[in-house]
């Protein structure tokens, strides 16, 4: 239900927010003792639209990637932007794109760096049936996938 600390606890578990206490491991990793093994493995689509309003999707997806140290891949963010249907918008900046566009770019985000695990906190919220509706058939495809 509302506030029972859903958000709070993916927070701490990508290190945003500070633990008072226990511990987390992510994929094996101490998220505060081997922050950024932990973190590498974790991918986060956020519950606020955060993203460059002035960025591309391109960009702000290959940006994404290389916060983790990756090398470029332009295959992998290529398959990442087919996948949510956003290759057509490949060149548009965030600021043009619809509500559920702009949530599909934070699952992209989340994506390009390839994670073991991924975070999606309410990545329906505010976007129409049939969008939610794929949304979650990509999300089961995912799991499926491993």
């Amino acid at each position: 239900p509302n506030g029972a600390g859903k958000t709070t606890l993916i927070s701490i578990i990508c290190g945003l927010v500070n633990p008072t206490s226990g511990s987390v491991l992510a994929d094996g990793h101490d998220i505060i003792k081997e922050y950024r093994a932990a973190r590498a493995r974790i991918g986060l689509v956020p519950q606020e639209l955060t993203t460059d309003a002035f960025e591309t999707v391109w960009a702000t997806v290959s940006f994404s990637r290389g916060l983790f140290g990756l090398p470029r891949n332009p295959a992998h963010v290529e398959r990442v932007l087919k996948d949510l249907s956003l290759w057509d918008k490949r060149d548009n900046r965030i600021m043009t794109l619809s509500g559920g566009m702009k949530r599909r770019v934070l699952i992209a985000k989340a994506l390009a760096h390839e994670p073991q695990i991924l975070f999606l906190d309410e990545p329906t919220a505010g976007v129409d049936v049939e969008l939610r509706q794929d949304m979650w058939k990509l999300v089961r495809r995912l799991r499926d996938d491993g």
